[in-house]
């Protein structure tokens, strides 16, 4: 859903954001993104991570420390 809302503001393009995967507590799978914010600028975007305090630029993966 973030992906589509990126795109449709016209701020960023498909070839900007790509989809990356993780292991939260090493067995669950994770899905998070890597949105390209300049020429040579990437930063991670983690909506459930930035819920439970993760903060964006950083994604969940292993024993994550919450809130």
């Amino acid at each position: 859903l973030l992906r589509l809302l990126l795109v449709k503001s016209k701020h960023f393009k498909e070839k900007d954001i790509v989809h990356k995967y993780s292991l939260v507590y090493y067995t669950s799978p994770h899905q998070y993104l890597n949105v390209k914010i300049s020429k040579n600028k990437t930063i991670n975007v983690d909506i459930w991570g930035a819920a439970n305090g993760i903060k964006f630029g950083d994604y969940a993966n292993g024993f994550f420390k919450s809130k």
